[in-house]
């Protein structure tokens, strides 16, 4: 049954049958040839009622005293016409058209302009919002008004009542409510209460229509809904080339510029990755490299195939936006369009430090470039100076090798490597760059010169002796004759002995590097009161690791009772005196408090390594000790000590 206000449409004849209630009457005008035309009333008392005409016309009221008619039936000459059946409602409407089974071809009779009437519209709603079944009914009537008011009615009625018709009908007619911007509203309102059927059923309706609003409608949901995401992006890789598509890349660009990083926006890159043009991937690829953010992003192109010299260059110009792991990867991908431009490396030597050596070492023959220098004596400070760095200075001109050199000079450390390059390429240039710093008294070099010269033993002895005439810097020409040997060490005896300079650093190497005799001489005249000097002399004596002034270095441990002298004392004796140490270790023992035993116990250590000779004899030592030791904590360093020296056994054997 369908219900429609009675604002008096035109209605052509070719209408089969015209119900018009009008008041409380029923005006029934059959419109078909008849003889006879006859009309039967069911009341809903059960009272039946008939009436007969030949005009085909009925004008009967609708309500009756206590009772309502129920139902209508209609024959022509005998035969059934129609039957009516009647709701046992009150309309709010006061005046309605009741059109039984609309055809679809009877449509096109009415006044259009009917239904597009307001009151018309605004009555029409307030009837078949009633309830789900009204708008049921009323679906043909709803096809006669605009869009806009069709769907204004139906959306109404599916977000009131939740029926999957009305959702259908929406979904079935898509071309024609899609142009409805209250359509968005619908849209929206399935993503944020339907479930996901639904939502994918609306999604996958609009995606027919391959415009940009569909895009835009879609949108806003394709960071919260996986589904969806996935039925958009799946629909991009077969359909790349429509307003679509083009909508996608606008709204991915927009928001990598603004820097947003979400799952839609990786899923979103990995299709364009696997499916978009190249000229799409390249532009998307130097969008990522602009920021950061994007370096996990950046790393689904590598290895990008389809490198050339222009989107190299677009990446050498961002590469330092990126982390350091995928700087490195960046790097191997654009070296080979610049392998011959020192800038490019010297960039990449600033801007990627964990790949300073492997790019040094790589162009060590390649550049001739004194801007390297500082990179590669940062690597010729190291031990062993690295081949590259030889490398690279063999391969500078002279000119530019003696600058280098100049500037290794200059550094608080000298390699011999590099000593021993300059040696072999140009010896007599280095022996008087060397002279020249050592005889000038001034030079900011010159400690560092005489010190040098101690440790290459590039100058002769009698070089520095004829120097430490006139030089200032006595104790450091002493100290580097002494490291020479020799003639060196002799004369650094004699001016100490003679004048007894008490530098402690002088006492200290000359008790590391003197003869013995000459030691044991230089021992008697040292006044055991001065503290810091024994102590000097005792550090040179552990340098050394051969026996000397053993016994005397003993009663220093016996008996001194300064703890920094008596440690230094033990020291000196257990590296110097090893064989005594272990034999004596008893002796010791019994004056030692808990402190200098654990001393003492790291010392047997020390000499299993220096001394394999001692090693039985100190596997039993060990065994005695634990033996006898009843303090918890001591038993416990000499059982660890025992796992330690048993282990080295079995690396020996």
């Amino acid at each position: 049954m369908v219900l429609l206000p009675a604002c008096s449409p035109s209605i052509n004849n070719s209408v089969n049958k015209l119900y018009n209630i009008q008041q409380d009457a029923l005006i029934i005008n059959v419109l078909k040839d008849c003889n006879i035309y006859s009309v039967e009333y069911q009341y809903s008392n059960g009272l039946r009622e008939v009436k007969k005409s030949k005009n085909g016309k009925f004008i009967v009221p609708v309500r009756r005293e206590g009772s309502n008619i129920k139902k209508i039936q209609i024959t022509c000459d005998g035969s059934e016409v129609e039957k009516i059946e009647l709701p046992l409602m009150e309309f709010k409407v006061p005046f309605a058209v009741i059109f039984g089974r609309v055809e679809p071809e009877n449509i096109s009779s009415f006044d259009m302009e009917y239904f597009r009437n307001d009151r018309f519209f605004e009555e029409l709603k307030s009837v078949v919002l009633l309830n789900s079944a009204y708008l049921s009914n009323s679906i043909p009537i709803l096809m006669l008004l605009p869009p806009d008011k069709e769907f204004e009615i139906v959306y109404r009625g599916y977000s009131m009542f939740k029926k999957r018709e009305f959702f259908d009908y929406i979904i079935n007619n898509t071309v024609r409510f899609f142009p409805i911007p209250e359509y968005e509203s619908f849209v929206s309102y399935v993503m944020s209460h339907e479930e996901s059927d639904r939502q994918l059923i609306v999604a996958n309706k609009l995606l027919n229509y391959p415009v940009k609003r569909v895009f835009s409608l879609l949108n806003p949901y394709m960071q919260s809904n996986d589904k969806l995401r996935y039925l958009l992006l799946e629909y991009l890789k077969l359909n790349r080339d429509n307003e679509i598509s083009s909508a996608f890349l606008d709204d991915i660009g927009n928001n990598l510029k603004k820097g947003e990083y979400n799952s839609y926006i990786a899923d979103s890159i990995k299709l364009i990755l696997e499916s978009f043009s190249e000229d799409v991937k390249k532009s998307f690829y130097k969008t990522l490299l602009e920021k950061r953010v994007y370096s996990d992003l950046v790393l689904m192109f590598l290895p990008y195939e389809n490198l050339d010299k222009e989107l190299a260059s677009y990446i050498y110009e961002n590469i330092s936006y990126q982390r350091e792991d995928l700087k490195r990867r960046l790097f191997y991908q654009i070296e080979p369009y610049f392998s011959n431009n020192v800038d490019f490396y010297l960039r990449m030597l600033e801007i990627i430090p964990p790949l300073r050596e492997e790019i040094l070492s790589k162009i060590s023959y390649s550049f001739k470039d004194t801007r390297l220098n500082k990179y590669y004596l940062e690597y010729g400070r190291k031990r062993p100076v690295p081949q590259f760095v030889l490398n690279y200075l063999n391969n500078l001109d002279d000119r530019d090798k003696e600058e280098f050199l100049k500037t290794v000079f200059a550094e608080p450390v000298i390699q011999r490597e590099i000593i021993d390059l300059m040696e072999k390429n140009d010896y007599e240039a280095f022996k008087r760059e060397c002279l020249k710093i050592i005889y000038d008294e001034k030079h900011v070099l010159n400690k560092y010169i005489i010190e040098k010269i101690g440790e290459t033993k590039v100058l002769s002895p009698e070089v520095l002796i004829e120097i430490y005439k006139k030089n200032p810097n006595k104790e450091e020409i002493l100290r580097a004759l002494m490291k020479i040997g020799g003639m060196g060490l002799d004369f650094s005896w004699n001016v100490i002995s003679k004048e007894f300079n008490k530098n402690e650093e002088l006492i200290k190497l000359l008790f590391e590097k003197g003869k013995k005799e000459q030691i044991i001489a230089l021992w008697k005249r040292i006044d055991k009161k001065e503290k810091n000097l024994l102590i000097s002399a005792l550090s040179g004596i552990e340098n050394r690791k051969k026996p000397v002034l053993c016994d005397e270095i003993l009663d220093i441990v016996k008996m001194e009772k300064d703890r920094e002298l008596k440690f230094a004392a033990l020291w000196a004796y257990i590296y110097s005196c090893q064989e005594q140490y272990i034999d004596n270790f008893y002796n010791i023992k019994s004056i030692a408090d808990e402190d200098l035993y654990l001393e003492m116990i790291g010392g047997i250590k020390d000499v299993f390594n220096l001394n394999p000779s001692l090693q039985k004899k100190i596997m039993d030592l060990v065994e005695n000790l634990i033996k006898e030791e009843r303090r918890e904590k001591i038993i416990d360093e000499l059982n660890l000590l025992k796992g330690e020296l048993q282990v080295k056994l079995l690396k020996i054997d």
